[in-house]
């Protein structure tokens, strides 16, 4: 006979054993280890392959030691970009070095790490399922455009990267800010205002940081009148952030020059299918690797596809989620700004940009959606939801070859120049031919440099 006690309270399941716990948070963290272990073996392989001469750009150098102050060198555009984050922090640590590049690189290795490491703990936030965090934690970690990390110069990509990412972060933890609504509101205020500041340190870290302000800008303003930010100081804070952020996109802009020996800019209203194709084109890098223009215009199709029905999935929900709004405007941008600089070069041209540091931003939204589309009720939707997330990586893997080719290639570059600085010492025979063409330029830097240091520096060890 019942006691009055419920029924439920009666046949309670009785507590998972220890054992079957420990299991579980194992089971959880495969993930984590997936990416550390990948992580790790990608650094190794480009630190590896790290360039110990310097290339290319990066005797822009030159122009410091030939005369310029810091603040000339810092504000001096290169090419269209305004890569004053990166000078001001590279500068001083060539000084310190006597221009060790291969302190640089290692320095763009971190920099890579850290951002990297913030991007799947974000992506992780979106989904439960530990299939779909494997997926983005391969597509993190296998080598795709990765000659970026073993060239010096490039650490600009890098820190455009790790500010967007830390920027996306900050609006992140606004969003999750809650109770008590006093407390709440400060901290959710400050939060807002970080996310726009660390927003316009990627704006000056490289080009691509345009994408970034303006997925940032578009989400606070989102919030300020979605509700997410509650009238009062975190209303004005946030609006006041997009504000802030599009008259910095507007400054940067204005200053940036378009260089003569850069092709025409291709303005959508001019070729607008062509226009159309290299955006979507761009979206599909952010999911695939250079130099299959096909396949990367087929990943962005899908891409699209599929952060549309998480959308309407997520119902109500997907207005709210400021990240994914900010992440989606940065991956739509992002492309869009390379085709109209590079459009008039055609797919292939898009396909071979090293625009990593914007273009993976897209894998946000799509483990997102991915994610939304998991947690409904259909066993065959969640096998094609995880086949979908791990084909990703899979066509990674086949790309693995091409991408070590690119970092041998670099590397053989840079032995042919130390080989010729051995036998001939600072001249120009060292300097000239494709890799670098101003040889005058770099001749005269190098006189100014053994002026300096009474010999050529670390290069000179060579």
């Amino acid at each position: 006979m019942s006691d009055g006690a419920p029924l439920a309270a009666a046949t309670s399941a009785p507590p998972p054993r220890p054992w079957r716990r420990r299991l579980r948070r194992c089971y959880d963290a495969v993930d984590i280890a997936l990416f550390a272990v990948g992580l790790f073996a990608l650094l190794a392989t480009a630190s590896r392959y790290a360039q110990e001469f310097p290339f290319a750009d990066e005797w822009r150098y030159c122009d410091f030691f030939q005369g310029q102050s810091f603040w000339q060198f810092v504000r001096t555009p290169h090419n269209e970009h305004n890569i004053w984050v990166s000078k001001a922090l590279t500068l001083p640590l060539v000084l310190l070095t006597g221009w060790n590049t291969r302190i640089l690189v290692l320095l763009g290795l971190g920099v890579y790490a850290a951002a990297a490491s913030l991007f799947f703990l974000l992506i992780r936030r979106q989904t439960s399922s530990p299939f779909l965090r494997c997926g983005a934690a391969l597509l993190l970690v296998l080598p795709g455009s990765y000659d970026n990390l073993v060239w010096a110069w490039q650490t600009t990509f890098h820190l455009c990267f790790f500010f967007g990412v830390c920027a996306l972060w900050a609006l992140e933890r606004a969003t999750a800010v809650g109770a008590p609504p006093a407390a709440g509101e400060s901290r959710r205020a400050v939060l807002f205002a970080a996310s726009a500041a660390l927003a316009v340190l990627a704006l000056f870290s490289v080009g691509g940081g345009v994408a970034y302000a303006l997925g940032l800008a578009a989400a606070l303003a989102l919030g300020a009148f979605q509700g997410v930010a509650r009238p009062g100081r975190e209303f004005w804070t946030a609006l006041g952030s997009a504000a802030a952020l599009l008259a910095s996109v507007a400054y940067y802009l204005h200053i940036s020059p378009h260089p003569s020996h850069h092709p025409p800019l291709l303005l959508p209203w001019q070729d607008p299918a062509l226009f159309a194709r290299l955006v979507v084109t761009g979206v599909g890098l952010g999911l695939t690797f250079p130099n299959h223009s096909e396949v990367a215009f087929a990943a962005g199709v899908a891409a699209l596809i599929v952060i549309a029905f998480g959308a309407a999935a997520a119902g109500r929900r997907a207005g709210r989620a400021l990240t994914v709004v900010a992440a989606v405007v940065t991956a739509l941008i992002a492309p869009a700004m390379v085709a109209v600089a590079r459009g008039r070069f055609g797919a292939d041209a898009i396909v071979t940009s090293r625009y990593l540091e914007i273009n993976i931003v897209v894998a946000l939204p799509f483990f997102w959606a991915l994610g939304r589309l998991y947690e409904l009720r259909s066993r065959v939707l969640k096998v094609a939801v995880v086949a979908v997330a791990l084909a990703v990586p899979l066509h990674a893997a086949a790309v693995i070859t091409p991408a070590l080719a690119q970092m041998t290639f670099l590397h053989e570059d840079a032995q042919k120049a130390q080989q010729c600085w051995r036998q001939h010492g600072a001249a120009k025979e060292c300097i000239t031919g494709d890799v670098y063409p101003f040889a005058e330029y770099v001749t005269g830097c190098l006189e100014t440099i053994h002026a300096r240091w009474g010999n050529w520096g670390h290069i000179g060890e060579y």
